[in-house]
């Protein structure tokens, strides 16, 4: 379970930056030229871009990290809380990615701006 969630959270971080600063922004920013990363962290965005960065981040590290403890599962004594830790941090951060897709469909539906 854990390597399968770090390769997909691994990946999802991947696309999930990339689609921030190539697709995300031109709807925050309501202009298709303005690509920077960091201006929806200002005042004049409602400051977004701290909850997408949580989301993003935390989605990433915490799935990756249900992948990091799998090989502790191997030792006994750890083998009854690896699996339930790993379920623990498959479940926030599946939580993360569900707001981050929230909040990216929140950003979309609320802008004037249609490319």
């Amino acid at each position: 379970m854990g390597g399968s969630v770090a390769a997909l959270s691994g990946a999802a971080f991947a696309v999930g930056a990339a689609s921030l600063v190539s697709f995300i922004g031109m709807y925050a920013y309501e202009l298709p030229t303005h690509r920077c990363p960091f201006c929806v962290l200002q005042s004049d965005y409602h400051y977004v871009g701290y909850a997408l960065y949580l989301a993003l981040l935390g989605g990433a590290v915490l799935g990756l990290g249900a992948g990091a403890i799998a090989p502790a599962g191997r030792i006994p004594s750890l083998a009854q809380v690896v699996p339930r830790v790993q379920r623990r941090l498959v479940a926030v951060s599946s939580a993360l990615w569900a707001l981050l897709a929230a909040l990216v469909a929140w950003i979309i539906l609320a802008t004037d701006f249609r490319p």
